[in-house]
């Protein structure tokens, strides 16, 4: 929603949502590759901002399954698992 507002906003002509008659008039103007050129920079870097927020979602929730599977391995023995001498049990 925020892209097709910014889109308003700025007074960009929508390239997928333009019939073939009003493409042709609009290729014609001026400023046409600098409206096709913002157009295709905000959807990409909307897309970029959604593809990161994705990821870091996941990356959180990785960690947060990790962590829950080190603590069920280790019988939830959490104090003695973060105060142990794990280089004195190398053989």
């Amino acid at each position: 929603r925020a892209v097709w507002e910014a889109t308003d906003e700025l007074g960009i002509a929508r390239l997928g949502r333009q019939t073939h008659t009003e493409l042709f008039l609009i290729f014609q103007s001026p400023v046409f590759v600098a409206n096709a050129l913002m157009w295709i920079s905000l959807w990409c870097a909307t897309f970029f901002l959604f593809v990161s927020d994705t990821q870091l979602w996941f990356t959180i929730a990785c960690a947060v399954l990790g962590v829950w599977t080190v603590f069920v391995q280790r019988g939830c023995s959490c104090v003695s698992w973060a105060f142990e001498d794990a280089v004195a049990k190398i053989p």
